[in-house]
């Protein structure tokens, strides 16, 4: 093991950790670390991509909801690729930049999984590195439920469902929070028939419950939503899945071209050894 290299400052994680890194900070001898992309998920896989899939989704939706206000006007085609190809053409030069902007800025970069072997000391591709002040800003990660079958099925997470190649003729969703209600909107107004499974009475529970409730309301109105739900198992069916779900203690299989888990997400500091 070579010596270790002392920093001022060493940011783990270049999410909103790499926001940290301002003009105020410029006289320290800084050093931040992601393993992944720059801009974490928020920009790469997260909020940002998101939302510019739902200002065309909501273009698309309104289309046919112009009927209520005497528009009456027909959706000739979703153009899927020219969609993603928007949005992340945009979106995925900006992790080179990024690198490249600190690097000139004096910053050391390092692109590398990173663990914590002793008090202030970090492991990187088999170098350490050592600093006054540790910023652990790692970001997060989906949860995968252990559900039967789960592991044997291709499946996404909002990690990945964001560059599909094609729509899907029908998605099953798992969970019912945010990244669900979100992503369950944009692909059914891009034409997928959408199922939405949630174990608990409603959507969006985290929200106000008056707010989680008329959202429920009006979701219903677009895809099927099943509240109340346990997904029991998942198995491959044809080219696409089988959904195994128990409610008011009937069991039914549910079929679907693709799967989405959007159960949460959960912290990626066990990753680093921190203990």
């Amino acid at each position: 093991m070579s010596c270790r290299k002392s920093y001022d400052l060493i940011v783990v994680g270049a999410g909103s950790g790499n926001m940290l890194l301002g003009p105020d900070l410029a006289h320290l001898r800084s050093a931040i670390i992601e393993l992944d992309r720059f801009g974490g998920t928020c920009l790469n896989r997260g909020c940002i991509p998101s939302k510019m899939l739902v200002v065309a989704a909501d273009a698309a939706r309104a289309v046919p909801e112009g009927r209520r206000l005497g528009v009456h006007a027909t959706l000739e085609k979703v153009d899927w690729p020219a969609v993603r190809a928007r949005i992340f053409g945009r979106l995925d030069p900006l992790h080179d930049s990024a690198i490249e902007y600190r690097r000139r800025g004096g910053i050391d970069v390092y692109t590398a999984s990173v663990r914590f072997v002793a008090p202030r000391v970090l492991e990187v591709a088999g170098e350490q590195l050592t600093a006054q002040q540790i910023v652990v800003a790692a970001g997060a990660r989906p949860v995968v439920p252990d559900i039967p079958g789960l592991d044997t099925v291709s499946f996404h997470t909002s990690d990945t469902i964001m560059r599909i190649d094609e729509v899907p003729t029908s998605l099953f969703v798992i969970g019912g929070g945010f990244i669900a209600a979100e992503l369950g909107h944009v692909f059914g107004a891009f034409g997928a028939e959408v199922t939405v499974a949630q174990r608990g009475p409603r959507l969006l529970r985290a929200e106000d419950e008056q707010v989680s409730a008329r959202f429920t309301e009006l979701a219903r109105r677009r895809c099927t939503v099943l509240l109340d739900t346990a997904v029991t198992a998942v198995a491959a069916r044809g080219s696409g899945v089988a959904v195994t779900v128990e409610r008011d203690g009937q069991v039914e299989v549910i079929e679907a071209a693709t799967l989405l888990v959007a159960t949460g997400r959960r912290p990626n500091t066990d990753l680093l050894d921190v203990a």
